[in-house]
């Protein structure tokens, strides 16, 4: 710990998150897409206006003449086109949805290729009297991410290079080749 008391309260914040940059553009968003919807309402009451008081024309309900396109089946214009849904999208998102990992998970199939080929190798704590204890160590607590971490199961990339690397790899792609652009610059 060895530090002030002032500077471990400032640690133990427990609302230390709502006033990081995504919080921050969070609450702008949703102060935005709340000005959207208000400026969509008021775009739809609007077009009421310069018929009010008028007396409706013969051979038309005063629903079809008083009322904006399409209100009288539930759904007004901006309904229909959808602008409404995604602007109400926006605002009903939580901020944890972006902290939420959209990697795709490795299949049953990929899962239990991943334990048959890792399990020999880093299933078992290695032994402390190999010169490379602590690579190894370090690699089967890197299986142990890998296969049985609860926050992040095992992604169908990271599956997917270390059954094509028939484990962790040993040495990195050479640059220029097509591996390392694929290793460097994948999207992630």
């Amino acid at each position: 710990m060895g530090r002030p008391a002032d500077a471990l309260h400032a640690l133990a914040d427990r609302k230390h998150w709502q006033d990081t940059p995504l919080s921050q553009a969070y609450a702008k968003d949703r102060a935005t897409a709340d000005k959207q919807l208000a400026d969509i309402n008021a775009l739809r009451d609007g077009r009421k206006k310069p018929l009010a008081g008028l007396t409706t024309p013969a051979g038309i309900n005063d629903a079809t003449f008083h009322w904006p396109p399409g209100t009288r089946e539930g759904e007004d214009f901006q309904t229909q086109t959808g602008l409404t849904q995604w602007i109400a999208d926006r605002f009903w998102a939580n901020e944890s949805d972006f902290c939420e990992d959209p990697t795709p998970q490795a299949d049953e199939k990929s899962r239990k290729a991943v334990t048959d080929l890792g399990a020999p190798l880093y299933g078992m704590d290695p032994d402390p009297q190999l010169p490379e204890w602590e690579g190894r160590r370090a690699e089967n607590g890197a299986y142990e991410h890998l296969t049985d971490w609860a926050p992040e199961p095992t992604g169908a990339d990271n599956a997917r290079l270390f059954l094509s690397s028939g484990g962790f790899p040993r040495t990195a792609p050479a640059p220029g080749t097509a591996e390392f652009r694929i290793a460097v610059e994948a999207p992630r």
